[in-house]
């Protein structure tokens, strides 16, 4: 399943990739670490340190280039269901704060189509 839709389908069997970058817009510093939350439980976890430019370019910053992060999560971790999904950074400093995307994960025992 991919994160690039609201909401994204998924069998128990099969694996989630979360992946995207984090960082801190007030402070203009890359994320330590990533949380995935899943109906308010943590999944998993993840470091930004993967070479992405986007970031760099939107916010004229080089130092941005390591924000992104990819996380990959068996499906059962989240359980059978519709789950709410956010990611969560945090700087070592201590500051935590949800990122904007969000997304709806349902994790079925066989896939049926998205209706629209």
């Amino acid at each position: 399943a991919s994160f690039l839709q609201r909401e994204s389908r998924t069998r128990l069997r099969d694996r989630v990739t979360v992946r995207g970058f984090a960082l801190d817009v007030v402070t203009g510093l890359p994320a330590d670490r990533v949380a995935i939350v899943s109906d308010g439980r943590v999944v998993a976890h993840a470091r930004p340190s993967r070479w992405n430019p986007e970031p760099a370019q939107e916010w004229h910053d080089d130092e941005l280039a390591r924000a992104a992060f990819v996380a990959t999560i068996p499906a059962s971790a989240f359980g059978v269901g519709r789950h709410d999904v956010t990611i969560v950074a945090s700087r070592a400093g201590g500051t935590a704060r949800p990122l904007e995307h969000h997304v709806t994960l349902v994790v079925t025992r066989r896939v049926r189509p998205v209706r629209p």
